[in-house]
Order: C-alpha cells, then structure tokens, then sequence
C-alpha cells in the first residue's frame, strides 16, 4: 500500500525485526531499470525523499529493491547511495534487507513501527 510522508510517496513502509525484538522503520521505494533513468541518476531521486522522511520520522530507513537483470544497475545504485544521510538498504531483489545490507546501522525500535504515527496511506 502506498504511503505518503510529507512531500515523499513511497510503495510501503515496513517494520523489520533486524534482531530479536529489534524494528525498524522503513520505507520502500523500489527502483526499476527500465525507466530510462541511468543509476546514478535514479540515485539522485532516491535522495530528494530523505529530507522529507529525517523531518518527520524519528529514525528512519529506506529500503530499495532495484529490478534490473544482471548486477550493474543494482552495484551502481548502491554505490550512489552508500553516503545517504540515512540508513538505506539497496537489494537485488524483493527479499526482506538484513541488518549487513543498511548502509549503517538503521534506528531501532522495541515494537513494531507503525507508518500511521506520522504519514498516511494514498491508496
């Protein structure tokens, strides 16, 4: 479900427990290949969304699972983002991030995080 925070829209956000008991908060935003974006520049998108989740989100992550064949458009979109101000996860594929795959350590909470507390669904 599409969730709204701020001026961002992201495909859903999702609490993952990294470690037991341990969630995040974290927003999706899945990058395909195919939309003539090189990776870089998608990269670039990608950041025009952070301010929006740091003013309004205590601690939050992003997830982006790039679809792309092969494993250059996913290498360079995570190369581009390796320096985000927040912590961000970008995978090859729509399986669930580890801890090992955030940037850095992303903020974690004792309960499940709920997207409502601060943005609200358009979908």
């Amino acid at each position: 479900m599409a969730v709204w925070v701020g001026s961002a829209i992201f495909e859903d956000h999702i609490s993952i427990e990294l470690v037991p008991r341990k969630w995040t908060d974290t927003f999706i935003l899945p990058l395909r290949h195919d939309l003539a974006l090189p990776p870089w520049d998608y990269a670039e998108v990608v950041k025009t969304v952070i301010p929006s989740l740091r003013k309004l989100r205590r601690a939050p992550s992003l997830w982006v699972p790039v679809i792309a064949p092969g494993r250059w458009y996913f290498e360079e979109v995570k190369y581009a983002l390796r320096k985000a101000s927040i912590p961000v996860a970008v995978t090859c594929s729509r399986n669930q991030p580890g801890i090992l795959d955030f940037s850095k350590p992303p903020g974690i909470y004792d309960a499940p995080c709920p997207w409502g507390c601060s943005g609200r669904s358009i979908a």
